[in-house]
């Protein structure tokens, strides 16, 4: 989709949300304006075809380098989609807890330190990014989980899970959905590792968790680096027994991890890899 195509949607989009409080000032040049937060802060976007910039009026100018650093770390991960709602939002959130914090302290009305302010816009980009990730998992389909068979030993239960995926927001809606299940959700620990390649940043990207079982997701990471197992996460459920398993514990995370990954062919097999060497020898 062209930028042309996508800052029509946007714009769209804005006057349908913001209604009154978005104002065309110059529709031929695409110069629009929005008012937040009671008039303290006005902001004018210039819309060309290629990029969008925006200029800002705020009654208080000891807060508009935290605002400009707002908006430019939204711009800068939005990498190139449109940015304007979110800006917009950022500001509000701001600016309505700065209210909050005034109000809370009769002082505060009277004199805010630049240390306070920045606290809030920690705060308000904090929230802000919590709301839009909420939003953002919404749109998102959960993947297709695939569960191993349960190993008992000593009384403790291991169980793997597994689902591929292609984001970090993927990672989270896979685990939340699993932890709707109350038996998933009451094991002792959930650990987990994924792995998979950002086509877009064509970088490898990973992660773990313990979940309270020390060691055990990375040992489980490091698993899914040598199998060199692709675009998966691998969650690994234990209810504990009462008895203590010592190293035995990671050595079953592990093999129930493997025996899953298998069964849902990440991993090729010996006999698939020695016919693929000999249908290349008798090739040459």
């Amino acid at each position: 989709m062209s930028n042309e195509v996508k800052q029509k949607e946007e714009l769209e989009v804005l006057t349908s949300i913001y209604a009154n409080e978005w104002k065309t000032v110059d529709e031929a040049n695409q110069i629009y304006e929005i008012e937040i937060s009671d008039s303290k802060v006005r902001l004018q976007i210039i819309r060309v075809v290629q990029h969008q910039s925006i200029k800002y009026n705020c009654e208080l100018s000891h807060v508009r380098p935290l605002i400009a650093s707002g908006l430019d770390q939204i711009y800068e991960d939005a990498e190139g989609e449109p940015v304007l709602f979110q800006w917009v939002e950022w500001i509000r959130e701001f600016f309505e807890s700065r209210k909050e914090a005034s109000s809370s302290t009769p002082s505060a009305t009277q004199s805010h330190s630049a240390d306070s302010d920045e606290e809030i816009a920690e705060t308000a980009a904090s929230d802000y990014q919590n709301r839009f990730r909420v939003v953002e998992a919404a749109s998102v389909v959960c993947p297709p989980i695939s569960h191993g068979q349960p190993l008992v030993d000593r009384k403790s239960t291991f169980q793997a899970h597994l689902a591929p995926i292609h984001s970090t927001l993927q990672v989270q809606i896979v685990i939340d959905h699993l932890l709707e299940n109350s038996k998933i959700a009451h094991a002792t620990h959930n650990i987990n590792a994924y792995r998979f390649f950002d086509e877009t940043k064509r970088v490898w990207i990973h992660g773990c968790d313990d979940d309270g079982e020390s060691a055990a997701g990375s040992r489980l990471l490091h698993l899914l680096q040598i199998l060199q197992v692709e675009n998966v996460l691998v969650i690994v459920s234990r209810w504990y027994g009462g008895i203590h398993l010592g190293p035995d514990r990671f050595k079953h995370i592990n093999n129930c991890a493997r025996d899953l990954l298998q069964h849902c062919g990440y991993i090729k097999s010996k006999d698939s890899k020695h016919k693929k060497k000999k249908g290349k020898a008798s090739r040459s």
